[in-house]
């Protein structure tokens, strides 16, 4: 039996490589279900996506501020495209302040650095880029892959990614838009049930890297997080913006989450967490409801914060700016609230430099060259996907076994998104609730919570996109979330 920084690992490489074997044939199987496409809405869309995107750049010349002085400087080679020559007009011909320069002396135009600039060419040119790459990448993607019949069969890989994760291509489906509702929307809109007045239904392990970590590091605050259901999102967003937790709005637990507690978790640290949180301010025009609508810059100044602060490594922050507010709530978050977490990652790093090896709960073992946080991560997101992985080829069999019509049709990032008549959704989700709860605890021994998942599911015959949260009501009936 290994032990590694402390900690006993039973499972073997055999057991890793019969994981993989089994996991392998049920991903076959998903492979050739395929993925149900809404051919008429992909047509009429890539039609009307390559028509907006010719009307969105004739109407990028209209910003004659910007086009005459871009003409000027580049003549016969204007390019529109350009990030060379947006930077180039920007910061040096219009005198936007810039964000730096690259290795080789030129002005950085990556979209976070464009998008400083207030100015509509910005938001229109950035527009345009979306729909392009929507139209390229996804809706051709799609198109191109198409069968007779209607379907799409993406390639399911469990031999390219170096934490023994999955990946997929032919289309790519886990580089699909996320972050951005409309453009999700507009590609989840091409898939739909096979099945008449059919049900998607999406089932997310997206928590289980934090159930998983658990079993790593066993820091007991974590554990009463997870066993009693606790927020913790909403906690730190409370402690954030210097409110009481019941006048946390969404908006805001969802730039903590993402921001801030997600970003600790996998290696940042306080000078992007607030950089990012204050920006954010803004995007997501956060603001708190005490008895009125505060903005919550007003609200922070309250607090006497009421700058972000130089956010620069190679000095401390200065008191009364938000960097120097994070850089105490990431000091309380690893020392006080997380300790035992703190002192797991630091054996386990100092483990790693001894022996040269991360070894996985599931059996896996990586023994390359790896940076600190690649060394602390790699297990923690290795192993989470191997549980959705056994999840899923017990899902494949109890299908079969029950000769049930519902199948799964595909694997993406940390969720196994099933397809079902809707006379059998009910059974699917008890099914899929059982094995993730009961089944998979009692094949994972080394778990010490049942993982927790979130199920969202389609109406009858609707597309991907328009999924809803659902959960068991008082009568053990799965329903809308209320």
């Amino acid at each position: 039996m290994l032990v590694h920084a402390g900690i006993k690992f039973k499972a073997t490489r055999e057991d890793a490589l019969a994981l993989f074997h089994r996991g392998g044939r049920a991903l076959a199987r998903v492979e050739a279900n395929g993925v149900k496409i809404d051919t008429k809405y992909l047509n009429r869309t890539r039609k009307d996506t390559a028509k907006e995107v010719e009307d969105r750049s004739k109407k990028l010349l209209d910003h004659k501020d910007v086009i005459k002085p871009w003409k000027r400087r580049f003549g016969h080679k204007f390019n529109i495209g350009s990030g060379d020559q947006i930077g180039m007009v920007f910061f040096k011909d219009l005198g936007f302040p810039d964000g730096g320069k690259t290795a080789t002396g030129k002005f950085k135009t990556d979209e976070k650095t464009l998008r400083k600039i207030q100015h509509p060419f910005i938001e229109d040119y950035f527009e345009i880029k979306d729909l392009q790459s929507d139209l390229r990448t996804f809706l051709n993607g799609i198109a191109e892959e198409l069968t007779p019949d209607g379907f799409i069969h993406p390639n399911q890989n469990l031999n390219l990614a170096r934490t023994y994760r999955s990946s997929n291509d032919s289309p790519n489906f886990q580089a699909l838009p996320v972050r951005k509702p409309k453009r999700a929307r507009r590609i989840r809109q091409c898939i739909v049930s096979r099945f008449k007045n059919g049900r998607i239904v999406d089932r997310d392990f997206k928590a289980a890297e934090v159930f998983v970590a658990l079993c790593y590091h066993k820091d007991p605050t974590m554990y009463k997080y997870l066993k009693e259901g606790r927020d913790l999102h909403l906690d730190m967003a409370a402690q954030i913006y210097k409110c009481p937790a019941d006048l946390v709005s969404k908006k805001a637990r969802y730039c903590a989450k993402n921001m801030f507690v997600f970003p600790q978790f996998y290696g940042d640290y306080y000078i992007h967490c607030a950089t990012n949180l204050w920006e954010a301010i803004d995007a997501h025009k956060l603001s708190v409801n005490a008895g009125e609508d505060i903005p919550m810059r007003e609200w922070l100044r309250q607090w006497h914060i009421k700058k972000l602060g130089k956010c620069d490594p190679e000095q401390s922050p200065r008191a009364g700016t938000f960097e120097y507010h994070l850089k105490r709530i990431e000091d309380h978050f690893w020392n006080k609230r997380f300790p035992v977490y703190t002192a797991w990652k630091r054996r386990w790093y100092e483990a790693y430099k001894d022996t040269g090896i991360i070894p996985f709960f599931t059996g896996f073992v990586v023994d390359s060259i790896h940076s600190r946080n690649d060394v602390i991560n790699y297990p923690v997101q290795g192993a989470a996907f191997h549980c959705l992985l056994w999840c899923l080829i017990e899902t494949v069999k109890a299908l079969r076994k029950y000769k049930m019509k519902s199948v799964v049709m595909a694997q993406i990032h940390d969720s196994m998104i099933g397809d079902c008549p809707d006379d059998e959704v009910q059974d699917y989700l008890d099914i899929t609730e059982e094995i993730v709860t009961v089944k998979l605890t009692k094949a994972f021994d080394w778990l010490i919570l049942p993982i927790g998942t979130e199920v969202e599911v389609t109406p009858a015959g609707a597309s991907w996109a328009d999924k809803s949260e659902w959960r068991k009501n008082k009568k053990g009936l799965w329903c809308p979330a209320e």
